[in-house]
């Protein structure tokens, strides 16, 4: 009896946020493997992300019931609760978008890169890191650097379904342009050779 309260004392004591941190995921890591032996997608979805996300958590609180012992215990205390708060902040930023959420009564639009139009700065935030701009156009034009922004997402239309994307470079009021173009069933082979004339006409009246 005296050998589990010890083992138990040297598992749980002294408490740290890795400590609290390892019983939540236990108690996660349990249901997960619940949800393995249920037959619906989304119960497989949520294992994948859980087990091995769980399985890291016990390494590292095998590896601090180590440590423990042998740093400061407030030092300690203190380095793992800012690590738990940068890491999943860093996760967050690594992840974050920068939306272009498009709305248009046309079946098509037409995104152009063209310089100090619709910059960055114009994007309001989202959230702590994200940025979004709504526009109501199928003719749009952002700021040429953002057609290389990796973080740059175009979301097209909610009722859209069956979607046909091209992108390449056209020449506009004399200058090679970048675009982007998105067309859904009534226009799926829609090129933006025919819309050079209108895309003309909105670029020299912007």
């Amino acid at each position: 009896m005296n050998g589990i309260k010890n083992l138990l004392k040297k598992m749980l004591f002294p408490v740290t946020p890795v400590v609290v941190l390892a019983g939540m995921f236990f108690f996660i890591f349990i249901w997960t493997l619940i949800e393995i032996f249920s037959t619906t997608q989304a119960s497989s979805f949520l294992a994948a992300i859980a087990v091995p996300i769980s399985l890291f958590v016990f390494v590292l609180y095998g590896v601090e019931r180590f440590i423990v012992r042998k740093i400061n215990y407030r030092i300690l205390f203190i380095g793992e609760l800012v690590l738990l708060l940068i890491v999943p902040i860093s996760f967050y930023y690594s992840v974050s978008m920068i939306d272009l959420n498009v709305t248009t009564e046309k079946s098509y639009f037409v995104v152009l890169f063209v310089s100090k139009k619709n910059p960055l700065t114009d994007f309001k935030r989202k959230g702590l890191f994200e940025k979004e701009l709504s526009v109501s156009d199928h003719i749009i034009h952002l700021d040429s650097s953002l057609y290389n922004n990796e973080d740059l997402r175009i979301r097209v239309p909610e009722n859209w379904r069956e979607i046909s994307y091209s992108n390449g470079e056209i020449m506009l009021s004399g200058k090679l342009t970048r675009y982007r173009l998105y067309s859904t069933e009534e226009n799926l082979n829609i090129t933006v050779d025919e819309l050079l004339g209108e895309l003309e006409k909105e670029t020299l009246e912007r």
